[in-house]
């Protein structure tokens, strides 16, 4: 996550900006159309790496240790998997998890600008949050959206860290795999689990989420302050 979580968290913030910039411009306006819109085209772009990222994450999060099959490290999980599975594999839940991940952007970048607008006015300032106005909005915004989106989050994980049986198939001749796309998942979790598996570690979600998006969108804002106040003269 340290090394593939920069790069991701950058393509993330700068592809909403660039496409929230370019559809007020094309629009004439902003609102919450585009701001959904700008966070799912950011979640698409960033999921090109965040992707492979969370499926190493993921599989050496749940592995049981000392198996004869155990993964070493990232690396080793890598290349495992690109080696059994492909470049399928290393992808596996990609539209899983742009159904996942997609609305909770859309969610997350609506709700935090439009608490970012009333935070700004009931303030009076112009255009800079606060750091404690920022880490509330973007605390509030993540929680609310990962709430929301935590049954498709949990079909999307139940995708990536299905390993695949080998010399296990399927009545039709294939590789038994249980998870298949995400409807399938969703129908599955809930027939087998009920509602209650569908929203199973929603709380840690997002407690997760709101700490995490607290700290990066304060030091994005921060960070965003600086570079137009030092670089820009603005």
């Amino acid at each position: 996550m340290t090394v593939g979580g920069v790069p991701a968290t950058a393509l993330y913030l700068t592809s909403y900006e660039l496409s929230k910039q370019t559809l007020e411009a094309n629009v004439g306006s902003g609102g919450a159309a585009v701001h959904l819109s700008a966070g799912l085209l950011a979640e698409t772009v960033s999921c090109v790496v965040f992707v492979p990222v969370d499926v190493v994450k993921e599989r050496l999060q749940v592995q049981k240790l000392g198996g004869s099959n155990a993964y070493r490290g990232s690396s080793d999980a890598f290349r495992t998997i690109v080696r059994y599975d492909g470049f399928n594999g290393i992808y596996r839940g990609y539209g899983a998890t742009l159904a996942s991940f997609g609305p909770f952007s859309a969610l997350y970048f609506a709700f935090y600008e439009a608490l970012r607008e009333t935070a700004l006015r009931k303030l009076e300032q112009p255009k800079e949050l606060p750091t404690w106005a920022a880490l509330a909005c973007s605390s509030t915004a993540g929680s609310a959206a990962a709430w929301a989106t935590s049954p498709l989050d949990m079909a999307k994980l139940r995708m990536q860290v299905e390993r695949r049986r080998v010399g296990s198939k399927s009545s039709a001749g294939s590789t038994a795999v249980e998870y298949r796309n995400m409807v399938q998942s969703l129908m599955r979790i809930h027939a087998v689990e009920g509602l209650q598996g569908l929203w199973k570690g929603s709380v840690a979600r997002v407690a997760f989420t709101a700490s995490n998006t607290a700290v990066t969108m304060a030091v994005f804002e921060r960070a965003r302050a600086t570079i137009d106040a030092k670089l820009l003269g603005k």
